[in-house]
Parts: C-alpha cells; sequence; structure tokens
C-alpha cells in the first residue's frame, strides 16, 4: 500500500487546481481577446484612431469664401456702396499637404494602437505564465504533501513493528510539515496569480479560470520574423519619420503665397449706377517666405529618419536575442520534461521498492522524493522562464495575421 500511495502521489507538471467539469479550458489567445476588450487605455487610443478620418476630411476642406460691404461717404444722396465676394486660392499644394500631414498622424495613432496591444498583449502572457506556474506548484505542493503524509503513515508503522528506529518516523513527520508549510505558500501565489490574470481580463478576482497543464510557448522562428514584420514599435518609428516628412512638404508649401479673388458691384448713388467689380491680391515675399519653419521641419525629419534606423537595429537587435533566448528555454524546459524527470522518477521508484524490502532506510527514500521534488520544481521553473522570454518576445511582435486585434 505504501508503494502505491507514493507512486500516484506524483506527477510532473500537476492537475490545474482551478480546471474542473464547468469551465472550458482558457487559452492564451482567448485571454489576450479579453483583455484588450476590456482595458481602457487601449479603448482611449481606438477612441483616438476614430477620430483620424475627421482630421483628413477637415485638412482637405477648401478655404471659405468672405462676403465684405464697403461704405463710401455719409450723404446717402453720393455714397458709394460696394459688395465684395473674396475667395483665397491655395497654391504650393497647400491642400495636398495638410491632408498628407493628417494622413501620418492617423498612421502614427494606428502604430500607437499596435504599440499598446502589443504591450498587453505580452503582460496577459506573463500573467498566464505565472497562473500556469502557480497552478503546477499548488498541483506539485498537494501531491508532495499527500507523499509525505503516506510516508509518515508508513513510517509509524514500521516503528511499531519494530523494524526502523523512530529517528525515521520523526523525520517524515518533520518532512509532513514543511510540506504543510510549502501548500500554504502555493496556495497564497496562486490565488495572486489567479486575480492578476483575471484582472487584467477584466474578471472579477475570484473567477474560476481553467487552465492547461504544462504548457510551453510556442517557439515557431519563423513566425516570429513574420510577426516582427507587423511590429508595432517598427511602425511607430516609421510613422514618426513619416510624420516629420510631411510636416516639411506642409512648411514648404507654405512658401508659395495665395491669391485672393474677388467679384462683386459697386453702386454710386449720385450717379444712380452700377458697374462690376473685379480685383485680385497677391502676397509679395520680400520678408516672410516661411524659411525658418522649414528649416527646422527638414532638421527634424532628418533627426526623425536617424531615430527611426537606430530603433529599427535596436528593435532587430532586441528581437533576435529574444528569440533565441525563448529557443534557449524551451529546449531546457523539453529536456527537462523529456529527460531528467524520468530519471529522478526512477530513482524515486527504486528507492520505495528498497525501502519495501529493507535494502533501503528512510533516508533514502526522502532523499529521492527531494530529487524528483527539486526536478519537478526546475521542470516548472524553467517553464515560467520560457513563457517569461516569450512575453518579452511578444512585446516587440505584430499579431499574427493583420486584424486579429482590431
Amino acid at each position: 500500500m505504501f508503494r502505491i500511495l507514493l507512486l500516484t502521489g506524483i506527477c510532473w507538471f500537476g492537475a490545474a487546481p482551478w480546471a474542473g467539469a464547468g469551465p472550458a479550458v482558457l487559452t492564451l489567445a482567448q485571454a489576450q481577446r479579453e483583455a484588450l476588450a476590456a482595458d481602457p487605455s487601449v479603448a482611449a487610443a481606438r477612441a483616438q484612431l476614430s477620430a483620424a478620418p475627421a482630421l483628413r476630411e477637415q485638412a482637405a476642406a477648401l478655404p471659405n469664401p468672405e462676403v465684405s460691404a464697403l461704405l463710401e461717404g455719409r450723404d446717402a444722396a453720393t455714397r458709394t456702396t460696394s459688395y465684395l465676394l473674396s475667395q483665397r486660392l491655395e497654391l504650393g499644394g497647400k491642400r495636398a499637404a495638410r491632408t498628407a500631414h493628417a494622413e501620418q498622424g492617423a498612421q502614427l495613432a494606428a502604430a500607437d494602437l499596435a504599440v499598446l496591444t502589443a504591450a498587453l498583449r505580452a503582460s496577459v502572457m506573463e500573467a498566464y505564465a505565472e497562473a500556469l506556474s502557480a497552478n503546477a506548484a499548488l498541483a506539485n505542493a498537494r501531491q508532495a504533501e499527500a507523499v509525505t503524509a503516506s510516508a509518515l503513515d508508513a513510517a509509524t508503522r514500521r516503528v511499531r513493528a519494530g523494524k526502523i528506529s523512530p529517528v525515521e518516523e520523526n523525520k517524515a513527520r518533520l518532512a509532513q510539515a514543511a510540506s504543510r508549510i510549502e501548500t500554504s505558500r502555493a496556495a497564497a501565489q496562486q490565488a495572486a496569480a489567479g486575480a492578476q490574470l483575471a484582472h487584467l481580463m477584466g474578471r472579477e478576482p475570484g473567477t474560476p479560470l481553467a487552465l492547461p497543464e504544462g504548457e510551453l510557448p510556442a517557439a515557431d522562428a519563423v513566425q516570429a520574423e513574420e510577426r516582427f514584420a507587423r511590429s508595432g514599435l517598427l511602425q511607430r518609428a516609421e510613422a514618426e519619420a513619416a510624420l516629420a516628412t510631411a510636416q516639411v512638404q506642409l512648411e514648404r508649401s507654405g512658401r508659395v503665397g495665395d491669391i485672393t479673388l474677388q467679384v462683386g458691384v459697386k453702386r454710386d448713388a449720385e450717379m444712380d449706377r452700377r458697374q462690376g467689380v473685379i480685383g485680385i491680391s497677391v502676397p509679395v515675399p520680400l520678408f516672410n517666405r516661411n524659411q525658418g519653419k522649414l528649416r527646422e521641419a527638414l532638421g527634424r525629419a532628418d533627426s526623425a529618419e536617424l531615430a527611426r534606423q537606430a530603433e529599427a537595429r535596436r528593435l532587430r537587435m532586441e528581437f533576435t536575442l529574444a528569440r533565441e533566448q525563448v529557443q534557449a528555454l524551451h529546449g531546457n524546459a523539453l529536456l527537462l520534461r523529456d529527460t531528467i524527470l524520468p530519471a529522478a522518477r526512477t530513482s524515486f521508484d527504486a528507492a520505495v521498492k528498497g525501502f519495501e524490502y529493507g535494502k533501503f532506510s528512510f533516508i533514502d527514500v526522502l532523499d529521492a522524493q527531494r530529487t524528483l521534488l527539486a526536478s519537478q520544481a526546475q521542470y516548472t521553473e524553467a517553464v515560467r522562464e520560457a513563457w517569461r522570454a516569450a512575453a518579452r518576445l511578444e512585446r516587440l511582435l505584430g499579431p499574427t495575421h493583420t486584424g486579429e486585434y482590431p
């Protein structure tokens, strides 16, 4: 009986304490979608982006015409009255430059939304990983507690039978107390991790979350490369450079003055005569040719382009390092799961069997048990680190496909 209890008390990554027959298993993609729908900062960025069409519409609007009246003379009998309609004609491509500038502003708003989205996806991934790890740690702690309880029961029976020293029973009792403390600590961490994930998803704390068991993050280098091309951070750097270039065109168009056409009618009361009036107004660019603003815009555009290049290089380096780290940690976790854990389990089984036949002391069983539990904890930590590295990589990536996160 002792052997059966020990063998059934150990698992590699543990069943999820939150999982049950009721709620469906929560996937990472679902958690990210719920978080994006519930986060106020993302909603604010979407509202900002929704204003972009209005800005483009305003930028494309033509100047309004002006109506004016001019009275000359006080005496109504000799007064001259003029009614004029004026229309300013924009030259130099001002309207097109304004529209392009507004369009680039919309692209920058879209890039800001993409950056916020990626950051939130990464935060949810971190919380999801912590919840997975806390789940596994609590499951392992509960199973370790069951193992130590079974070991204590077996040791007590063998002490009563006079087969082992009471010292062995005391060791088993201490091991059980330590496992209870570890279970209590793991339960607190599991509750905190679940509350954090539920908070990001917009759910009430304490909401049951059914999570998968022992899931590792994806380590697909090809997909990561494709998603990096859609990175919000890259988009924002490019949008800022494009906006600075559009500002140059806007300031360059300001060097060309606008002309104003006037048409109207003039009435001479003394002669009782009406005549048409046509006029044109042309600015003379002697002093202000918008040269200062243009030079400033050119300098800012050069700076923005250099910043874009620097940001692209930095992001490429970070992406390469993060991708390699994810792949390395993913491989470490697989090595622990497929090689080290089975070896620790085999050693534990052998120690239990030898103890039953009196070939090993109880301390040998405890050592084998500690080795197995340490291997499980090491695997849990390896999975956690792999997820953390994946979350760091996630901040650099765009969605898995265009339009996944509107």
